[in-house]
This record gives structure tokens, C-alpha cells and sequence, in this order.
């Protein structure tokens, strides 16, 4: 029950900064409306930053001397996380098998700047 708990106002945090970001404000003033959406699962679970750039960094890693820089898996964490996306988005159910080297990272990045200003 307090896993459930926390997993819910995690959430409801999330969609209260993202509610900020988008409209202007402080996330405690969207807190409520975010609680009521995140407790009756009217939204997806979002994907926090810090996570995402665990799970990136992980399959970074395994690029080798040819690895995403820290820099570039924070910054694509970020991008990501705006749009609630998490591994997968990237690379699909074979995100077990994949790499994230330095180029790939940087197609990744321009393709969600790209997305973002159109």
C-alpha cells in the first residue's frame, strides 16, 4: 500500500510540474488536479528525469570508448521526459540489446529539438 502510495504522488508531482512548465506557475498549485488524475490513472505514468538518465546512461554504457557523454544523456533524459517517453521510445522492445553512442545521441537530440519547434 505505501509503494502504491508513493508511486501515485510521485506521479501527481510530476504532472503538477509539467502542468507548471506548460501553463505557468508553481507546481503546488496544480497538486490537486494532479493528485485526482494520477489517483484515478486518467494519464500514464510519466517518466521521471533523473530515472530515465539511469536507464540512458546504462545502455550508454555499453557503447564503449564510443559512449554518450553525460552531458548528452541528461539533455536527452530531459527532452524525453517532457514528452513522457522512456527507453523504449528509442529503441523499441530491443532496448536490452541496444547502445547509445556519442552520434546517436546527438541524431536522437536533434530529432526531438526538431519536434519540439515544430
Amino acid at each position: 500500500m505505501m509503494e502504491r502510495t508513493k508511486r501515485i504522488m510521485t506521479v501527481a508531482w510530476n504532472i503538477a510540474r509539467q502542468g507548471a512548465a506548460k501553463h505557468g506557475g508553481c507546481a503546488h498549485t496544480y497538486i490537486a488536479a494532479a493528485l485526482r488524475m494520477a489517483w484515478n490513472g486518467e494519464t500514464t505514468i510519466l517518466v521521471d528525469r533523473k530515472s530515465l538518465a539511469r536507464q540512458l546512461d546504462r545502455i550508454a554504457s555499453r557503447a564503449g570508448h564510443r559512449a554518450a557523454t553525460q552531458k548528452q544523456v541528461w539533455f536527452l533524459a530531459g527532452l524525453m521526459s517532457e514528452r513522457g517517453e522512456d527507453e523504449r521510445s528509442l529503441f523499441g522492445l530491443n532496448a536490452g540489446n541496444s547502445t547509445l553512442s556519442v552520434s546517436m545521441a546527438s541524431t536522437f537530440i536533434s530529432s526531438y529539438l526538431r519536434d519540439r519547434a515544430a
